[in-house]
């Protein structure tokens, strides 16, 4: 009996650390792939902030749409754009900087559940005004840079 619990213990810890190492594996890839769709779109020089780990809540005229996109990807702040690139699938999002209406932060998204401020930043689309939500590393920084270089 002792001998079965045991076994059952390490098969456990093994298939554990195996998901365990392949969740970070893919973290990793998709990290690397942000980074590298930062490096091959933007000049360093331009990039004010970038977050190569931004977490897209989608746009505020998606909210019904079944066809929401929201996810990880790459969010750059240059000197004319505000650039987001999902890590998985689906076209990059611009937003030149003088169609940026206004930068806060929020309280967390209704539909998640996270306890840090989000960034929400107002724009202005081709349908009318429009907002987009993003989970940064530094929000603060954000709406510091955003405020700077929309001004």
């Amino acid at each position: 009996m002792e001998l079965a619990v045991l076994v059952i213990v390490v098969f456990l810890l093994v298939a554990t650390s195996f998901l365990a190492l392949t969740y970070w594996r893919i973290l990793h890839r998709r990290r690397a792939a942000a980074t590298e769709a930062i490096s091959f779109t933007f000049d360093p020089s331009d990039v004010l902030q970038q977050d190569s780990r931004a977490y897209f809540f989608g746009l505020a005229s998606d909210e019904s749409d079944d066809s929401k996109f929201d996810g990880n990807g790459a969010l750059v702040l240059s000197k004319h754009v505000l650039w987001f690139k999902p890590t998985v699938a689906g076209p990059a999002l611009r937003f030149p900087l003088s169609d940026i209406r206004r930068v806060e932060l929020v309280s967390p998204h209704t539909t998640k559940a996270l306890d840090r401020p989000l960034l929400r930043v107002w724009v202005l689309t081709a349908d009318g005004d429009d907002s987009a939500v993003w989970y940064v590393h530094d929000p603060d920084a954000w709406i510091a840079s955003l405020k700077d270089a929309v001004s």
